[in-house]
């Protein structure tokens, strides 16, 4: 097969780049069979400190098994060859194959569907149809969410909270909620805001939330969205645009360059984003390592329908001393969440 060659060689056309390191782990007899593990990276573009830090981590998980594994990373040209990558690898008999992005995640369904020999992960931002042999978690995104309004309110200090979504996202509504309903528990006189509206189903004079400006899937001149925003004098900005989000920060920057800002940062790079600010990014490690950890145990099918903070699918991270601070407030809050005890899931989800 043309691609197996690719695979092997690290040519282009489809697969990618094959960039597997030796055989990892432990064996106590050299003739063991290993356990075989590939991990499907982000393609080809996405920023190469990120890959090389998933691929440490991943290492890192292998290595602490104590076991006997050969594990490889492919990394295709685009997302259009993930489905055909997993099929090779499968096909190839490979034990676990797992894809780390999103994207072609229906393809990996398929492909997994017709091989059922093979356990695949998929890190997946929605709920898909799954065969039994395909772990795709969906995120607990209000927990996360949850978390990310605590923070704006800790960090606007009473002021106004202020954000911006992009349409079509998954799981939109429930971080909407979830963000207003953080924000409100920080005591206060530490939270303040409004809601933009008029917005169906809310009461604008009775609800204490952030202002939110939705930028639409199409096409659009983003700068009246952003203006009428920043406008409102915000102490404390959250920014979740996806792809938009070069085009939005350097608006917001270049208009209230002191005003921090809290990024969620799936899938986008997240290199230039100014020092003042707090990144949410999702911890792509933890989708292999529990599905690692379950096909070593023979648990496979115990695996969980969902993830968050317990098992730390989000991570949020700054490079400011200050926001630092306010990140270290919201382990209280992380705490009470990973316990149960507080149940962020009214929110929607």
């Amino acid at each position: 097969m043309a691609l197996a060659a690719c695979l092997v060689v690290g040519c282009t056309g489809g697969a990618g780049e094959d960039i597997s390191p030796a055989p990892t782990g432990v064996a106590s007899e050299t003739s063991i069979v290993p356990t075989r593990v590939a991990v499907v990276l982000p393609p080809l573009g996405a920023p190469a400190e990120d890959i090389a830090q998933l691929r440490r981590s991943i290492d890192s998980v292998v290595a602490s098994s104590a076991r006997n594994v050969e594990l490889r990373f492919v990394q295709p040209d685009g997302p259009e060859f993930v489905g055909d990558v997993a099929a090779v690898l499968a096909g190839d008999g490979w034990d676990l194959v797992c894809v780390l992005h999103p994207v072609g995640v229906e393809d990996v369904a398929a492909v997994a569907a017709r091989l059922p020999g093979t356990h695949f992960c998929v890190d997946s931002s929605r709920a898909i149809e799954s065969p039994a042999n395909l772990w795709a978690p969906r995120p607990r995104y209000a927990e996360t969410s949850f978390l990310v309004g605590v923070a704006a309110g800790l960090v606007a200090r009473g002021g106004v909270v202020a954000a911006l979504v992009r349409e079509g996202q998954p799981a939109l509504a429930v971080k909407r909620a979830a963000l207003t309903n953080g924000h409100a528990s920080v005591p206060a006189p530490n939270r303040s805001g409004a809601v933009a509206g008029p917005t169906e189903g809310e009461t604008p004079a009775e609800v204490v939330a952030p202002i939110v400006g939705t930028l639409s899937q199409q096409e659009q001149d983003i700068g009246p969205i952003v203006e009428a925003i920043l406008s409102q004098e915000p102490r404390a900005i959250v920014v979740d645009v996806g792809p938009l989000v070069d085009e939005v920060v350097a608006r917001v920057v270049a208009a209230l360059p002191d005003v921090p800002l809290i990024v969620w940062a799936d899938d986008v790079p997240t290199a230039d984003l100014p020092d003042n600010a707090i990144v949410v990014d999702r911890n792509r490690t933890v989708v292999f390592r529990l599905a690692f950890d379950a096909l070593l145990a023979g648990g496979y099918q115990d695996l969980p329908d969902t993830i968050g903070v317990n098992e730390g699918i989000h991570r949020m991270r700054t490079s400011s001393d200050s926001l630092r601070a306010v990140l270290e407030q919201l382990e209280a809050w992380t705490d009470r969440i990973a316990s149960g005890e507080l149940d962020v899931t009214q929110t929607g989800e």
